[in-house]
């Protein structure tokens, strides 16, 4: 979590990269399936350049909120392509392990 109390997904273990890009996926437990899954992706991947709508797959089970804006705009599509700076709360955040 960051100061703010706002999850930090550069800090959580669960933090996933997409190629080519600086947006996140997320790889927690509960959703990796979904984040596997090649339909998703595909859906995800349309729905961040806005040709089809937004995609907030498995969001129930992380009680998974973000800001409106950012999901109405194609910047976050949950868990498979998103930027995480319009997350506003995620029960799943853990933080990463410091050596």
């Amino acid at each position: 979590m960051s100061e703010n109390g706002k999850p930090d997904c550069y800090k959580c273990e669960h933090r996933g990269t997409l190629p080519g890009s600086e947006h996140s996926k997320c790889t927690h437990p509960l959703v990796a399936d979904l984040v596997r899954d090649p339909l998703f992706n595909l859906a995800a991947t349309l729905a961040s350049v806005g040709r089809v709508a937004p995609v907030q797959v498995g969001a129930d089970k992380l009680n998974i909120r973000a800001n409106y804006h950012g999901i109405k705009r194609g910047w976050f599509n949950w868990p498979m392509n998103f930027d995480p700076t319009w997350l506003e709360q995620c029960e799943g955040f853990t933080p990463k392990e410091t050596v």
